[in-house]
């Protein structure tokens, strides 16, 4: 799937994971988590995360095999930052 939206921060995640909080707005209300790969795509995920930054409209692609709904947040992981 495609997944479009505005980044609002970068970094580990609670669980250490290479990750973007967005929303459909810049300053928005935090609506996604978008997980890149951490396997053995670990670093450069995190060095891809450099890259974004906070207001930024992104693209990614992201792998439905694990999708949640945590707090009203969704949860895509395996994503690929594409734009």
């Amino acid at each position: 799937m495609t997944v479009q939206a505005v980044a609002l921060k970068t970094g580990a995640s609670e669980y250490g994971t290479p990750a973007i909080e967005a929303s459909d707005a810049e300053n928005g209300t935090h609506l996604a988590s978008i997980v890149l790969p951490y396997d053995d795509r670990r670093a450069e995920s995190f060095r891809r995360l450099e890259s974004v930054k906070i207001g930024e409209e992104i693209v990614v692609t992201a792998t439905c095999n694990v999708f949640a709904d945590r707090n009203n947040v969704l949860i895509f992981k395996d994503s690929e930052i594409i734009e």
